[in-house]
């Protein structure tokens, strides 16, 4: 079982290890094994996407893989989504930039570290729990 609980703790571990060795960040698929080829399995993955760090660290526990997403998307400015993210996040089209470097993920999850997304997080999460009730007829 991993031994996170907030987006923040999931976000300064991806940075720590791309920070210790660089090259365990690469664009593209979320993993890729020892001979560089895209794999599924994240435990056989030796480089990363930020995407697949995260999913790599959130194993398990979906709402934290959700909450952690939904703070990387606000941590650059997307403006808030409802619901479950379903699919690739939008932060892959900034991650896969041409010319987009390490040090780039490595600023972005620092802004995630430093922020405080939980309250955005489970308003978008849970839509239902901000109390708006449907006008009556």
């Amino acid at each position: 079982m991993n031994k996170f609980t907030t987006p923040q703790e999931v976000a300064a571990d991806v940075a720590h290890s791309f920070r210790e060795d660089g090259n365990r960040w690469r664009q593209g698929a979320l993993a890729f094994d020892i001979n560089g080829r895209p794999c599924t399995l994240l435990a056989k993955g030796v480089q990363f996407s930020l995407h697949g760090a995260i999913a790599s660290r959130t194993i398990g526990q979906y709402e934290l893989a959700q909450q952690t997403l939904h703070a990387f998307e606000l941590a650059l400015g997307f403006p808030p989504r409802r619901g479950k993210i379903v699919g690739a996040p939008r932060f892959n089209s900034w991650h896969n930039e041409t010319g987009r470097a390490v040090a780039d993920v490595i600023a972005l999850c620092d802004r995630v570290i430093h922020s405080n997304t939980s309250p955005q997080v489970h308003e978008y999460l849970n839509p239902d729990a901000r109390g708006d009730e449907a006008p009556s007829r």
